[in-house]
């Protein structure tokens, strides 16, 4: 059975058979809210739901279930930053590059930078750099620094 299946069901507001196995993989959590998913995860702490021997994203099953289909080329962000919740609630439709840019990886911390380390901006024409997220003027004093220690090389003899 396709996701798209399960987005009609959900849609028409009538359970699937097998909707009784999935809820009892989840636990509800009161403090938070969360519905912690006790199935299966992959390495990632996502959620794995199996069915007809495929598997599943669990909160992208949960989300069609109780919210209705997702649109293609679009991603579930998890408002609670908890990776096993499959509580529809906790579920918002973003883009790919909205999915990162709220997340905790090097490019979402990067994308979340207004200022280098020295305090200038990083927005516009002022970014450079195939490093990550360099302001022009680091670049150019980075590039300065290494220019320096070339020529001191170059002088003590250990250039070609």
């Amino acid at each position: 059975m396709a996701i798209r299946q399960l987005s009609r069901k959900a849609a028409g507001m009538e359970r699937p058979e097998w909707f009784p196995r999935f809820e009892s993989y989840i636990s509800h959590e009161a403090l938070s809210g969360c519905w912690l998913w006790t199935g299966s995860e992959n390495f990632g702490g996502y959620g794995r739901f199996y069915l007809h021997n495929k598997k599943f994203a669990a909160h992208r099953t949960s989300y069609e279930l109780f919210k209705g289909p997702i649109p293609g080329g679009l991603q579930l962000d998890h408002l609670c930053r908890v990776r096993c919740c499959v509580n529809p609630d906790h579920l918002e439709i973003v883009t790919g590059a909205e999915n990162m840019r709220r997340g905790f990886s090097p490019s979402g911390i990067n994308a979340k930078k207004t200022h280098c380390h020295r305090g200038h901006p990083l927005s516009g024409d002022n970014i450079v750099g195939t490093r990550g997220r360099d302001c022009r003027e680091c670049n150019n004093i980075r590039l300065r620094g290494q220019r320096v220690k070339y020529r001191a090389t170059l002088e003590k003899g250990g250039g070609q």
